[in-house]
């Protein structure tokens, strides 16, 4: 609940649930400060307010003695936003007073309107209890929600506490001890899912040097096939030549040109090579190794 309260000599104090749905509405002039504590607190109140900055005493007080959050506007609420913000509910009030926590009441709703919507989306149990520590506590919503369903015993513990009220650092410490841990959750499933794809492009990789090498070698079998067959034409067509074969020479007019050799009807070459020569040089060349 949400309750807005308006202090003076008429005391007036407004109820709202989160959705909005005024509860109760009251005012009254001889008051009696721990009967009224006693009469809000009945109502389980999260959020105490009013229409000022500054929160008047008897509201801090009531705050602190009901146990909810003092939640107060940045700046005094003027009377003409007050009449904007509870214009549709101009009938449930009878006086300035009640109209001052009215306003002030659903000031604080929409101010937390957007929270508690996500909150609505979010949760399907212990709602009650999500949106305590969520408006009560700060807790991010995703926090609040694995700390009350969680089985582990550290969060077990720290339930507890949240319970029994804890210092604001220490839960500030906790919601940064939380987040850290998602984030470490988050860096494993990505490095996992980087592993994943490395190990497919690897499988990849292999798979197209693997197409690559069978390619290499269906191309190797046709250049093989292609120069045997023409090898094979060559000698069947010169099966009435005198061929021999030769180094590789240009200027020699060639049936089949191999790696190192050529294939060549003898009557090409019979007035190119001069035997006597070649037989020469290769006897100086002997000679010159023998020498050194």
């Amino acid at each position: 609940m949400i309750v807005g309260i308006d202090p003076g000599t008429t005391f007036a104090y407004s109820v709202i649930d989160f959705k909005g749905k005024i509860v109760k509405i009251k005012s009254i002039r001889q008051h009696d400060i721990n009967t009224l504590i006693k009469e809000i607190s009945e109502f389980k109140p999260l959020i105490i307010t009013c229409d000022k900055k500054n929160a008047p005493s008897t509201v801090a007080k009531i705050a602190i003695k009901v146990g909810a959050k003092l939640m107060l506007p940045k700046y005094d609420i003027l009377v003409k936003e007050k009449h904007e913000i509870i214009k549709k509910y101009s009938g449930n009030f009878s006086n300035d007073h009640e109209r001052d926590s009215l306003a002030s009441a659903f000031f604080a709703y929409h101010k937390l309107e957007n929270v508690l919507s996500k909150i609505e989306k979010q949760v399907d149990t212990n709602i009650d209890s999500v949106r305590k520590l969520v408006i009560k506590k700060d807790l991010p919503i995703k926090l609040a929600i694995d700390i009350l369903t969680s089985t582990k015993e550290e969060d077990k513990i720290i339930k507890k506490v949240i319970e029994q009220g804890i210092d604001e650092k220490f839960l500030k410490l906790i919601t940064k001890l939380k987040e850290k841990d998602e984030k470490i959750k988050n860096l494993y499933f990505e490095i996992k899912s980087l592993k994943d794809s490395t190990k497919k492009l690897k499988n990849k990789k292999n798979l197209r040097t693997l197409e690559l090498e069978n390619t290499i070698i269906n191309l190797r079998k046709n250049s093989y096939k292609k120069r045997f067959d023409k090898l094979e034409s060559v000698l069947r067509k010169s099966k009435n030549k005198d061929i021999i074969i030769v180094e590789k020479n240009k200027n020699v007019k060639a049936l089949y040109v191999g790696s190192d050799y050529l294939i060549v009807d003898k009557k090409d070459i019979k007035n190119k090579i001069n035997f006597e020569n070649i037989l020469d040089e290769y006897k100086k060349k002997r000679i010159k190794d023998l020498s050194t």
